[in-house]
């Protein structure tokens, strides 16, 4: 599975996802994570779905590894967001 990653020396570097035999889920961005109610800009991501940010940290107490999957292209808008609204909860972005 090809990822995108944060890392510390760059923060959108392609590379290849290591399994690790953590748990690991993939959750959707849009009508999932947050609400959607069709497209509007790649810059609008909708508010929080209520619960998601509590489910969110339940899987990082537990050690889970979550990669935010999204068909969405821009993938530093994403992290963008990700930094301002769930800082620390996403560990990984899907690439498209």
């Amino acid at each position: 599975m090809e990822v995108y990653v944060k890392t510390t020396k760059e923060r959108h570097q392609l590379r290849s996802f290591p399994l690790t035999g953590q748990p690991t889920v993939a959750i959707d961005l849009d009508d999932t994570l947050v609400e959607y109610d069709g497209w509007n800009g790649y810059q609008h991501i909708g508010p929080m779905r209520p619960g998601a940010s509590e489910a969110l940290q339940r899987f990082k107490d537990a050690g889970w590894i979550i990669i935010l999957h999204t068909t969405r292209a821009d993938i530093g808008r994403i992290w963008e967001w990700i930094d301002k609204v769930v800082p620390g909860m996403i560990d990984h972005v899907n690439s498209n």
